[in-house]
């Protein structure tokens, strides 16, 4: 999404140039691009002059829309260490630490456009 968000609007590229640019299988992008594409975030043209282009403005996408898209956002919502039962009486180690850091998590998501996602950079860190 962030490759097609750079675009010129209304430019379409193709799977395969595009999972060469992002270096992930061809086969595996077009099972993702299928699925951005039934949520409305891209089109799909066939042929020659085919390919993919985004649905909307980039401003107007969140990375919300893209992971809600191919990821139930309920995982958001789930026990980080898969525990059936994790809550207030009974909690995992990390419980507390994601009941603070959850909500920020998907707000960020749902106030970031993929607009942005151009200017992201990770940063290197250490661990020690």
């Amino acid at each position: 999404m962030g490759a097609l968000a750079k675009k010129r609007p209304g430019t379409h590229l193709r799977a395969e140039d595009l999972a060469q640019e992002l270096g992930i299988g061809r086969f595996y992008l077009g099972k993702v691009m299928q699925q951005l594409c039934k949520a409305g975030l891209l089109y799909s043209l066939r042929g020659r002059h085919g390919g993919y282009r985004l649905g909307s403005r980039p401003e107007a996408i969140t990375l919300h829309d893209v992971v809600a898209a191919v990821d139930p956002v309920s995982h958001f919502e789930a026990c980080l260490l898969g525990l059936e039962e994790c809550n207030g009486k009974k909690h995992c180690v990390l419980h507390e630490t994601c009941k603070v850091i959850r909500p920020k998590f998907v707000q960020m998501l749902r106030d970031t456009p993929i607009s942005e996602m151009g200017r992201m950079r990770l940063h290197n860190t250490t661990m020690e």
